[in-house]
């Protein structure tokens, strides 16, 4: 044990780390998730480079308060997005909290680090119901593979991730639905049902195929698992051949496009919180490109609403 580590004492670890390296890799195999693991140590490699630069001497786990604070206010000068820089506050808080768990700390120093606002309207765009409708369109024309993910992507509003982790054997048919199992952020699971536009896709996919396991979504040079490099390619390609111009069409477009089409559509917060499948009606809404549009204003609705009741004269008034 290095005396780096000796920070308290009784020191009880599951993994006994011999340097910090161990003790980082020893937090990161606590999240099951690998796009995590990877987000994690790379937002965590990037406080320590930078501590490495400004304080030299100043070992990862003997950080304090005012190394963070630094930190966190160098990334927003730096012009890095509020939730850029959120995302690698709790990525380095995370670590610490985890150094506490295992009393190599007795305090997380990133604890009451401000956090910066962020702001209730996500950035990234989408398409307008007309857009969609063209790109979809174009989609049933194209080969296969890619007629699923842009259905995949833009009606059910999976993630690009969820799409293409998607195996064969994760469909099944549910009371007579169309069904896909999907794995979700964090290892959570999802039952989602496939409408009618997928399942004709889907049917294209599978048509002929003899394989009933392994990916459903494949890379046709290889064969091997289309990953989300290769299908934001897909999709941006085909958005083009759509003529859809002034958006750079990517896969999370889709999912905007679609959770704003459900609120549009009229499905209440409370399914569309779970059609997005987020822990949170605000991240929902962040979703929501829609949400400035005057037509959907409540006042309108309430001024029908009030304009159909029957009118009723208290007793006693005039009429003017």
């Amino acid at each position: 044990m290095t005396a780096a580590l000796a920070v308290r004492e009784p020191l009880v670890l599951a993994v006994p780390p011999s340097d910090v390296d161990r003790l980082v890799a020893a937090w990161l195999l606590a999240y099951s998730n690998a796009r995590t693991r990877e987000a994690y140590a790379a937002d965590l490699a990037q406080f320590r480079r930078w501590l490495g630069d400004v304080a030299p001497d100043a070992e990862l786990i003997a950080v304090r308060r005012p190394h963070l604070d630094t930190w966190a206010r160098s990334l927003e000068t730096s012009g890095l997005a509020p939730s850029s820089v959120g995302r690698k506050l709790a990525a380095v808080s995370s670590f610490f909290t985890y150094c506490v768990s295992v009393e190599v700390l007795t305090a997380n120093p990133a604890t009451y680090v401000r956090r910066p606002k962020v702001s209730t309207e996500g950035k990234t765009p989408g398409l307008s119901r007309e857009e969609a409708a063209r790109l979809l369109a174009l989609a049933a024309d194209a080969p296969p593979m890619d007629d699923l993910l842009v259905a995949l992507l833009f009606v059910n509003g999976l993630r690009v991730s969820e799409a293409c982790g998607l195996d064969v054997e994760s469909i099944t048919s549910e009371s007579g639905h169309c069904v896909a199992w999907v794995k979700g952020k964090g290892g959570s699971e999802h039952r989602v049902p496939l409408p009618p536009r997928v399942c004709s896709a889907l049917a294209r996919v599978l048509d002929g195929r003899d394989d009933r396991t392994g990916p459903l979504l494949v890379w046709s040079r290889t064969g091997a698992r289309l990953d989300r490099h290769q299908a934001a390619r897909r999709v941006k390609a085909l958005a083009r051949k759509a003529g859809i111009d002034g958006v750079s069409v990517s896969p999370h477009v889709g999912r905007t496009t679609a959770i704003t089409a459900a609120l549009d559509a009229g499905v209440p917060l409370r399914d569309a919180v779970t059609f997005a499948r987020h822990a949170d009606p605000r991240m929902t809404l962040r979703y929501d490109r829609g949400a400035g549009v005057l037509d959907r204003h409540g006042a309108y609705a309430v001024a029908a609403h009030l304009a159909g009741a029957p009118s009723k004269r208290r007793k006693g008034a005039e009429v003017a």
